[in-house]
């Protein structure tokens, strides 16, 4: 078995391609079922392709966006997604006015922000990330990336399994709170 770095290999829905390695289908991944759906809003275009790397070699399906509005256009288009990643600052329309606009049509859509922008409390997520349903500084590592998907992932079936519920299905506490969204 080879354990090889995430950028250096892609999953699909239906099979594993190499992209550049001359190693046999077989020895890298194994096809995943119906693959998790998850729309990554990133306007820095290699950290959008780096975040595709890792969460496609991990098995998941991503739809990337340049920005906001192309997020929202997406989700209306191919959503739902079982996770929205968005970015805080992008061109067009930021994070918060895009979640806000997917959740008009999809009011249960769960939402990942991710930022650069310095957070006092490092175990506290800032105020502005209002609304979302998890919170990951940049920068970050691909377990980190992998961690808070997985995690926030877990939380929203235990809670479709548990009540039916549509989004994450938990409440956040202090600045997280679904309802507190900024404007």
């Amino acid at each position: 078995h080879f354990n090889l770095p995430a950028a250096l290999f892609r999953i699909d829905a239906c099979c594993a391609r190499p992209f550049s390695v001359g190693v046999a289908r077989s020895q890298i991944a194994v096809p995943v079922l119906n693959p998790k759906r998850i729309l990554v809003a990133e306007d820095d275009p290699a950290v959008g392709l780096l975040i595709e790397a890792v969460l496609s070699a991990e098995g998941y399906q991503v739809v990337l966006a340049a920005d906001g509005e192309e997020a929202v256009r997406n989700y209306r288009e191919a959503g739902p997604f079982e996770l929205a990643m968005l970015d805080i600052h992008m061109i067009r329309l930021d994070g918060c006015t895009a979640l806000k606009q997917i959740r008009a049509g999809h009011p249960g859509a769960c939402a990942l922000v991710l930022s650069g922008r310095p957070v006092e409390d490092a175990g506290a997520p800032p105020d502005w990330a209002r609304g979302f349903d998890g919170f990951l500084p940049k920068p970050f590592t691909a377990p980190d990336l992998l961690r808070a998907v997985s995690q926030l992932l877990e939380r929203q079936l235990r809670s479709r399994t548990a009540s039916n519920a549509a989004g994450c299905g938990h409440k956040p506490v202090g600045p997280l709170a679904r309802d507190a969204l900024p404007g």
